[in-house]
């Protein structure tokens, strides 16, 4: 696929989500891209990346409290793999929670400047 062909594509998807339905009929499986996780969280696919590296980093060291902060992700090599089902269960229990505090945390300390 050409570039703009994929632009055009992420921007169709981007258009049609509705944070009202279910994540399972929207996100691409078995595997969800990075680009559609981080549309879900409202943060930048930079973002996610460094988020599965360390759910894998934690997982690998058996944290399983420090893992369940991060995006759910399979390293393989260089390639990074978010479950769609794993993210969906990481996102309706713990990520979006994790999110909210972030995001208001984080205004706390720009309104408090």
């Amino acid at each position: 696929m050409a570039a703009r062909e994929i632009e055009e594509r992420r921007q169709a998807w981007r258009e049609a989500y509705d944070a009202k339905l279910p994540l399972a009929a929207q996100l691409d499986w078995p595997y969800t891209p990075a680009w559609q996780i981080a549309h879900v969280m409202g943060v930048s696919e930079s973002t996610v990346y460094a988020s599965g590296k360390r759910f894998d980093d934690a997982m690998r060291r058996e944290d399983r409290a420090a893992a369940a902060r991060d995006v759910p992700c399979v390293l393989m090599g260089h390639s990074h793999r978010f479950p769609s089902a794993a993210f969906i269960a990481w996102w309706e229990s713990a990520g979006a929670i994790t999110m909210d505090r972030l995001t208001c945390a984080e205004s706390s300390r720009v309104g408090a400047t």
